[in-house]
C-alpha cells in the first residue's frame, strides 16, 4: 500500500519508507475528494470528458501498426524492408493472445496506460516462439518493485485468493504513461481526482435540478404553528404537486396565508453552463488533449482547424507512439542481434493523408531547387526503399530553376529575392551570399505564400466591416494572432520578428484602411525573405 493511499484511507504513514519503489505504486484506486465524492476508475469512466479524451489518444494506437522493419546494410545506410519473417510479426500485426486482435490490444493497453499511468501484459512463450502470447493485467493488482543488487523489476500480481504471484522483468510489457518516476508512469485517476469529481459534481447538480423542475430549493412560510397531522398532510401535498418534472406550471392552493420563498441560487446565478465549460478545459488539460476535441462550445474557426488538428498529432498522439515504438524495441526485441537490426515503427500515412499534397508539393519543390536528392526523400518523406543509382543519389535542380544541373556546382546571381526596381544593400549581399542558393529559392517562394495569403484574406473580409468599426478592430486582433503562429511555423522565425511584423501590418491597416496592402505581396514578401537571411546566414 502507497503513502498516498495511506494518507487516503486513514491509517499512519510513519512506517512507509518514501525512498521505496513501493511508495509510488498503487493498489486499487479508490479515493476521497473534497466534493464528497468518491473517486473509483468506474465512476471517472462515466465523465464523458475521461471516456472521450482516452478515446482519443488510445484509439489511433489501435488504428496505426507498428511495423516491424530490418536495417539494410551497416546502421539502416541502405534502407529497410518488412520483417514479416521474423517471430514477432504475427503478434504486432494480427492477434496477441486466442481472444484478443493486436489493435485491440494496444487500444486497451494504451487507455491502461492513460488512465492507471501504467499497463502491464504478461508474456507468455510457446513452443514456437520466445513471445508466443501477451496477455494484459488488471493494473490494480499488479505491484512492482526493483531489486537494488541488480537493478532488475519484479512484478507481483495479485490473485484472486490474495496471494501474489512473481514475474520477472523478461516475462512482463510494461508500457508505462507520463511520470517523473525511473520506471513507473503517474496515475492520471489519482492527480486529476478532483477535476473529475467536480465534473461529476455538476453533472449530478444538473440532473437534480431537472428532476425537481428546473425551481430552486423551496420552503413554505405559513404563519403559526402546525400541527403533526397537518404538517404532514402539508408536505406531501407539496411533494405530490410541486416536485419534479410532471407537475410543472401546476396551480397550488396555498392554506392559512402560506407563500412559497426561494431558497439557493438559480441555475443562472450559479453559472452551471460557464462551470460545466470551464471543467471541459480543465480535463483537456489534464489530458493533453486540444479543447476542441472534446466538443467544447467554443469551436476554433475552419482558418485554424488544420493548425489544431497538426497539434494533436504533435503534442498528444506523437509521443505515444515514440513510447510504442521504443518500448518494444526495448521489451520485446531483445535477442543478440534483434535490436540493433530490427525496430518497430508505425505506420501514419493514414494519419497525416490530409497534409498528404503540402507534403508532395513540399518534397516537389526541395528537389527540384536541389536541396534534397529522390533517394533523401523516398527515405524520409515516404518510406520508401533507396533506389541505387546517382540520378537518385545527386541533388539536382530542375532545367528552369538556375540553369538546371548539380546543385551542388550551379551558381545563380545572389540577389534574385531582391524585388524589381531596387538596388540590395550590401547587408542583404553578404547575407544572401552565406546561404545556399535553393535555401534562397525556398525562403522567398514561403515568403511570398504567407504574404499572398495575409493579403486575400484581407481583402476578403474587409467589406464586411465597412460599417463596423469596433468588428473591424476584433477581426484584425483575432486574424494576426492566428497569422502570427502561422508566420512562426511557415518561417521559423523569432518571436521578436514576428511580433514586429505583425503589429507594423495591424497599425498600417487601421490608420491607412485597406489601400496600405497594394505592394505587399512585392515589399513585405521581400521583407521576410531579409529577416529570414538576417536569422539563419551562417556566419563569414
Amino acid at each position: 500500500m502507497g503513502l498516498l493511499t495511506t494518507l487516503l484511507r486513514g491509517g499512519s504513514p510513519l512506517a512507509v519508507n518514501p525512498m521505496d519503489d513501493r511508495y509510488w505504486t498503487r493498489t486499487g484506486s479508490t479515493y476521497t475528494t473534497t466534493t464528497g465524492i468518491t473517486m473509483t476508475p468506474d465512476l471517472a469512466f462515466s465523465a464523458s470528458c475521461i471516456f472521450q479524451g482516452t478515446r482519443l489518444i488510445a484509439e489511433p494506437m489501435g488504428r496505426f501498426k507498428p511495423i516491424l522493419y530490418r536495417r539494410l546494410g551497416a546502421n539502416g545506410e541502405a534502407g529497410k524492408e518488412r520483417a514479416r519473417q521474423h517471430p514477432l510479426w504475427p503478434r504486432l500485426m494480427k492477434s496477441v493472445n486466442a481472444w484478443m486482435t493486436a489493435s485491440r490490444f494496444r487500444v486497451v493497453m494504451t487507455a491502461r496506460a492513460v488512465l492507471w499511468g501504467n499497463a502491464y501484459a504478461e508474456i507468455r512463450p510457446t513452443e514456437d516462439a520466445a513471445i508466443g502470447e501477451l496477455r494484459p493485467l488488471d493494473p490494480e493488482r499488479v505491484e512492482v518493485e526493483q531489486i537494488l543488487e541488480t537493478g532488475r523489476l519484479v512484478y507481483r500480481v495479485i490473485q484472486a485468493d490474495g496471494t501474489k504471484r512473481p514475474l520477472p522483468q523478461e516475462r512482463v510489457f510494461h508500457l508505462p504513461g507520463f511520470g517523473v518516476h525511473k520506471f513507473m508512469g503517474a496515475e492520471l485517476l489519482y492527480f486529476a481526482r478532483q477535476a473529475v469529481a467536480l465534473w461529476l459534481a455538476q453533472e449530478k447538480f444538473n440532473a437534480l435540478y431537472f428532476r425537481q423542475g428546473t425551481a430552486s430549493t423551496l420552503a413554505f412560510e405559513i404563519k403559526g404553528l402546525l400541527g403533526e397531522e397537518a404538517h404532514t398532510r402539508l408536505r406531501d401535498s407539496i411533494a405530490t404537486n410541486v416536485s419534479g418534472l410532471d407537475n410543472m406550471h401546476r396551480v397550488l392552493i396555498g392554506e392559512e396565508g402560506g407563500s412559497f420563498k426561494e431558497l439557493g441560487n438559480t441555475a443562472k446565478d450559479s453559472q452551471m453552463v460557464e462551470a460545466r465549460e470551464a471543467q471541459v478545459h480543465e480535463i483537456a488539460r489534464w489530458m493533453n488533449i486540444p479543447v476542441h476535441l472534446l466538443r467544447a462550445t467554443q469551436q476554433p474557426t475552419f482558418a485554424s482547424i488544420e493548425m489544431f488538428n497538426s497539434e494533436y498529432y504533435d503534442i498528444t498522439l506523437a509521443p505515444w507512439f515514440d513510447c510504442w515504438e521504443q518500448e518494444i524495441g526495448r521489451q520485446l526485441l531483445t535477442g543478440d542481434t534483434d535490436e540493433d537490426e530490427f525496430f518497430a515503427e508505425f505506420l501514419l500515412d493514414a494519419l497525416l493523408r490530409a497534409n498528404t499534397l503540402d507534403r508532395a508539393q513540399s518534397y516537389g519543390m526541395l528537389i527540384d531547387h536541389g536541396v534534397y536528392s529522390q533517394n533523401e526523400v523516398r527515405a524520409q518523406g515516404y518510406n520508401l526503399n533507396i533506389r541505387p543509382g546517382e540520378e537518385m543519389d545527386t541533388p539536382r535542380r530542375s532545367a528552369n530553376i538556375g540553369g538546371g544541373g548539380d546543385a551542388r556546382t550551379t551558381t545563380r546571381p545572389r540577389s534574385a529575392q531582391v524585388p524589381p526596381g531596387r538596388e540590395p544593400d550590401e547587408e542583404e549581399d553578404v547575407a544572401e551570399a552565406r546561404l545556399p542558393t535553393p535555401v534562397r529559392d525556398i525562403v522567398a517562394a514561403a515568403a511570398q505564400r504567407v504574404v499572398h495569403r495575409e493579403v486575400e484574406t484581407i481583402r476578403a473580409k474587409a467589406p464586411r466591416f465597412a460599417a463596423d468599426p469596433e468588428g473591424w478592430v476584433t477581426w484584425l486582433d483575432e486574424f494576426y494572432a492566428e497569422q502570427a503562429k502561422y508566420l512562426a511555423d511557415t518561417l521559423q522565425l523569432w518571436p521578436r520578428a514576428v511580433s514586429s511584423y505583425v503589429e507594423e501590418h495591424r497599425a498600417a491597416l487601421l490608420a491607412d484602411g485597406l489601400s496600405v496592402v497594394e505592394g505587399w505581396d512585392r515589399e513585405a514578401a521581400a521583407g521576410l525573405v531579409r529577416l529570414v537571411l538576417e536569422q539563419t546566414a551562417p556566419p563569414a
